[in-house]
């Protein structure tokens, strides 16, 4: 894989410019949040998803970037809400360049949990809340 529609992508996604988000992404994109349970299938939905990451990770760096044939895996770091935040998006692309699944890893649970809480709303799901141990919650000991 050559480095052009890695860039790409990195560029449009620091950028948070929804039109050059989605250029770069394939019509029926699937991405896999640590977030959800199921994928979002689609760029239009995609992009939303991305457009607000990007506006709720402050800090966004890129770093190391892995490439194989046709599979990506590139390290990030950030904050959320005061939570240092670390990912690798591992991403898969189509023969146009464009990408075809990216799949996000993050940590810590804390910053994940921040992440999830920002997006629930629009997302129409349930905010997540740490349980502090012992405070009864799943695993607790009667």
């Amino acid at each position: 894989m050559t480095d052009e529609p890695i860039r790409t992508f990195l560029d449009a996604l620091h950028s948070g410019d929804p039109e050059r988000m989605q250029a770069v992404l394939a019509d029926d994109v699937v991405l896999n949040s640590p977030i959800l349970d199921d994928p979002i299938i689609g760029s239009g939905p995609a992009t939303a998803v991305l457009g607000l990451l990007s506006s709720i990770i402050d800090d966004l760096t890129f770093g190391e970037v892995l490439t194989g044939e046709v599979h990506v895996a590139v390290h990030l770091t950030g904050t959320v809400d005061a939570h240092p935040i670390e990912a690798v998006d591992h991403l898969e692309f189509d023969p146009a360049g464009r990408v075809r699944t990216m799949t996000v890893l993050a940590r810590p649970l804390a910053a994940v949990v921040a992440l999830q809480n920002r997006l629930a709303p629009t997302l129409g799901a349930p905010a997540l809340a740490l349980v502090p141990e012992g405070a009864g919650g799943a695993g607790a000991s009667a």
